[in-house]
């Protein structure tokens, strides 16, 4: 069946969370197929049911156009052991801004500082891959339809003293003795000159040289200190990320123990229904000879109980006419011996054709489809995935779900796989089908089972 509701290349998931991360809000770094991780951000008072989409983190286009969104339906789980949900969880750390970075500074200027940005990078996309969703054909008047399938210093002068002009005395005059005043006089001018010379070198060498030491020193310090504290904010994130992953592994841990603990006890005690589906019982399977060139099968043959269809594209469901279950665990060996792809339906009106499908291929791509009515292009993908649990045509798979008010849970050989959150139906028939994608598929189940919860 081709579903129209949303964009193939979309990734629909459940995001499952405690009653306290609803109240406070949290956030969580997200698996996503080809080892790809998204941050999501959960807002404080998110109600059971919202949706909260990432755009960008859906699947590549495999017509080379941009990727699809990752949408995720947020479940609010009411159990005593959970924690978060299993598939998707994280951790959101705030990562200090580096102080400022100063250069180191010239002689003839002060140094200049600069700040440091960083630039987180942004997640990478990947491809995956979409199953095809469901159209519906009108079926035969008896029993149920067929559906179409899912720097230098200065120089300084020269100087030196002048010494006073010698004069002979006068012949006829005696020699004197110079007086005191001139000898006063050169005194004071050789101090002049010497204190001048003092006053020069300090202010023309000296002081300028030491401010340029001091400067250097200044910015080396700044520059050390600079780095240690950038050093310092790298070490606490990296501290903080190391705490991030051991939080976020104990959370999934819990999770998926409180998801295994609700399988061991809806799946307690004996079944209201168990039925090995070798033959007809009381739970009135349909049993349909198809004719036409679309038109499925439903029958008992070999000792299992077969959904065929021969036409791609298509479904053929097959109920348990007299079951009528609200909450409860449904669980059925299925093998798919030639074709595509099978599954389970659940809280079926088929009258008005209303139900659940759970529905998984020979590759192990899994979907979850709501439909609303008899027009496939209306019907509405809950979520899908991929798991290695299914590993080609002929294998034998275990299917389990159990319906409990509007959580549905999906287990494969008794490991829990996914959930979503859907309210819209409360109760209804249980089924099987068998879906053609490109070729004739024949699926075969064996010991159908139902617990009331």
């Amino acid at each position: 069946m081709a579903f129209q509701d949303s964009p193939p290349e979309d990734i629909r998931a459940t995001l499952a969370i405690s009653q306290e991360e609803a109240r406070l809000g949290s956030s969580r770094v997200i698996n996503l197929p080809g080892g790809r991780t998204a941050t999501v951000k959960v807002p404080a008072g998110i109600r059971d049911g919202e949706e909260l989409r990432l755009a960008g983190q859906g699947l590549a286009s495999a017509r080379g156009g941009a990727a699809g969104d990752l949408v995720l339906r947020v479940s609010v789980i009411a159990t005593d052991n959970f924690k978060n949900d299993p598939e998707d969880f994280s951790v959101t750390q705030s990562v200090p801004m580096p102080p400022p970075i100063l250069s180191q500074a010239s002689p003839a200027s002060a140094a200049s500082e600069y700040s440091a940005q960083a630039t987180l990078p942004s997640p990478a996309s990947a491809g995956g891959y979409t199953p095809p969703p469901p159209v519906y054909q009108q079926a035969p008047a008896s029993g149920p339809q067929s559906y179409p399938g899912l720097g230098s210093y200065p120089n300084y002068p020269a100087y030196a003293p002048t010494s006073p002009a010698y004069t002979p005395p006068p012949i006829s005059q005696p020699p004197r003795r110079r007086g005191g005043a001139v000898t006063a006089l050169v005194l004071l001018l050789v101090l002049l000159l010497l204190l001048g010379s003092g006053l020069f070198f300090y202010f023309g060498y000296y002081q300028p040289d030491q401010a340029h030491i001091a400067g250097t020193a200044t910015a080396q310090a700044r520059t050390q200190a600079t780095a240690n504290a950038q050093a310092s904010a790298t070490a606490q994130v990296v501290q903080a990320t190391a705490q991030a992953g051991k939080t976020a592994t104990a959370q999934v841990q819990a999770t998926t123990q409180a998801y295994q603990n609700l399988y061991a006890q809806a799946t307690q005690g004996t079944p209201a229904l168990n039925d090995q589906l070798n033959s007809q019982t009381g739970s009135q399977w349909d049993e349909i000879n198809g004719s036409g060139s679309n038109s499925g099968s439903c029958s008992f043959s070999g000792g299992s109980y077969h959904s065929s269809i021969p036409t791609s594209s298509f479904f053929q469901p097959c109920y348990a006419e007299n079951t009528n279950f609200s909450n409860f665990a449904f669980q059925v060996d299925m093998v798919i011996q030639q074709g595509d792809e099978g599954g389970i339906i659940f809280r079926a009106d088929n009258v008005n054709d209303r139900f659940y499908l759970f529905q998984i291929d020979v590759n192990g791509r899994y979907s979850i489809y709501k439909y609303v009515d008899n027009q496939g292009s209306h019907a509405l993908r809950l979520t899908s995935g991929t798991t290695n649990l299914m590993a080609g045509a002929g294998q034998s798979i275990q299917i389990t779900l159990v319906a409990q008010n509007s959580t549905l849970s999906i287990y494969l050989n008794q490991h829990y796989l996914t959930s979503v959150s859907d309210g819209s139906y409360s109760s209804g028939k249980i089924g099987v089908f068998g879906e053609s994608v490109t070729q004739p598929t024949d699926a075969a189940f064996n010991n159908a089972k139902v617990w009331t919860l």
